[in-house]
């Protein structure tokens, strides 16, 4: 709810929303539904998608699922978006996406658990990778953890132009 009102709060006055993220999002269960935590992730991506202000976002760790879509997501109106080198990338958990994807190799193969784990290994090393998200826009840029600030601020003084 506070990250939501201060989105809003920067909107109103034409400030940039500048997102270091490092979520592994959230998960939606039953127990997440009666906490109210869906409807107020749905009012923060409802914020930032309102937000009209200039919006980056820099990946410098995990960033899976919902947190992902909301806070670092180009499709949800981020500007410019940078990632860390060592950042992961992805719109779903490695388990989930082995669990979700996988699903016929997993039970087709003689140890399951042993294979459940190699492909989770595999769609993190692949398709979480962050130079992989470069190559498909997800993010613009990889950088340096040192050069942090000179990105961010030249990404200001482009989108304030």
């Amino acid at each position: 709810k506070k990250l939501s009102r201060f989105i809003r709060f920067l909107d109103c006055y034409g400030l940039p929303f500048v997102s270091f993220v490092n979520i592994i999002g959230v998960e939606m269960c039953d127990q997440a539904e009666n906490m109210g935590l869906i409807k107020d992730v749905a009012n923060l991506m409802s914020a930032v998608a309102d937000c009209e202000s200039p919006k980056i976002s820099i990946i410098v760790g995990k960033a899976q699922g919902v947190g992902y879509i909301a806070l670092a997501s180009k499709k949800m109106g981020f500007d410019y978006a940078l990632a860390w080198a060592d950042a992961a990338v992805s719109v779903i958990d490695s388990k989930v996406a082995a669990h979700t994807l996988y699903a016929k190799e997993i039970a087709s193969s003689a140890d399951p658990e042993e294979t459940r784990k190699k492909v989770a290994e595999k769609y993190e090393k692949i398709d979480s990778d962050p130079f992989n998200a470069a190559l498909d826009g997800i993010v613009d840029n990889i950088i340096d953890p040192v050069a942090t600030r000179q990105y961010v601020i030249s990404a200001l003084y482009m989108l304030n132009a």
